[in-house]
């Protein structure tokens, strides 16, 4: 079935209660309710409730047709993805699978709060039980049923208030959704099994605009342990990226082809310029060179660099 609604707020109460836990969302995004990081926490509320109104929908759909989803997934609609799912025949319906990259710390940053563990929380998917736990976060959060949404079926609520003063301060999302999942309702998770790559759709107004966000992007979607050298690693990322633009082009027409071929001419010119720099030395940081030199960078189009 498909869910089209408004996506919901959460109560003032919750986003009260959120941001007095002192997330961070964003690295500089500050603290307090007016801050980026205190602003965001009703974006992540609003997610995550409608995550669980549409996981209530669907165990409604199977009472009411006496069926039963083996099987579900949670993706997001703004992903453009470059892998299929595997075989669901041969993976674990007990465990919970999300992608190998974008776990959101640094096991090597000089800081605690970054070095927690997280988990990408861009998609993830699971049998009906393990995926009927991952939705309930909102519940965990924000009270259940008082709060708009369901009883929960996790444990207690006076439990869950015991959980929620226990939950570790200045996480992120993907953290947050680690924590969840390891500490609240101790679901086993596991990396999807080959490649399963994707970008994030980024489509703005300019005609040169390119349509993902570009393959610099931290944290890198294609690692450089997976390659020898590092070139084979830039040009693993560089294809990847242009073949999930086709894609996006293909669905808007011929035009729109033809113009991201010409805009992959433009970037690919400026990716070749940033290659030699970095090769000099004259950036020590590989992945600044990259960042900017790179489609979507801030130095993208700028003309002759080298």
């Amino acid at each position: 079935s498909i869910v089209t609604k408004s996506r919901p707020e959460a109560p003032r109460s919750c986003v009260e209660a959120v941001q007095y836990a002192n997330f961070r969302w964003y690295d500089l995004g500050g603290s307090g309710s007016s801050s980026k990081n205190g602003v965001y926490t009703e974006e992540v509320l609003s997610q995550l409730r409608y995550r669980q109104d549409v996981d209530i929908a669907r165990r409604e759909y199977e009472t009411r047709h006496r069926v039963t989803f083996e099987w579900i997934v949670n993706p997001r609609p703004d992903n453009v993805f470059v892998n299929p799912i595997p075989i669901l025949s041969e993976v674990n319906s007990a465990k919970l699978y999300v992608p190998s990259w974008g776990h959101g710390y640094d096991s090597r940053s000089l800081s605690e709060d970054k070095r927690r563990v997280g988990i990408n929380n861009r998609f993830s998917f699971g049998g009906r039980e393990v995926m009927g736990k991952y939705n309930e976060l909102y519940g965990v959060l924000c009270g259940g049923s008082e709060a708009g949404g369901k009883k929960l079926s996790i444990r207690a609520r006076e439990d869950l208030d015991a959980v929620f003063t226990r939950m570790p301060a200045r996480m992120n999302f993907e953290q947050l959704v680690h924590w969840y999942l390891r500490t609240v309702v101790r679901v086993q998770t596991e990396h999807i099994p080959g490649e399963f790559l994707f970008f994030r759709l980024r489509k703005g107004p300019a005609p040169r605009t390119l349509p993902l966000e570009h393959p610099g992007h931290r944290p890198a979607l294609v690692s450089f342990l997976r390659f020898k050298f590092r070139l084979e690693t830039e040009a693993k990322r560089w294809d990847v990226w242009r073949n999930a633009c086709m894609l996006v082009w293909e669905c808007d027409g011929s035009e729109a082809v033809r113009q991201g071929m010409e805009a992959i001419a433009r970037a690919q010119t400026t990716r070749r310029q940033f290659t030699m720099i970095a090769l000099r030395r004259m950036f020590p940081d590989w992945s600044f060179a990259r960042n900017v030199g790179m489609p979507g960078g801030s130095w993208d189009g700028f003309g002759d660099l080298a």
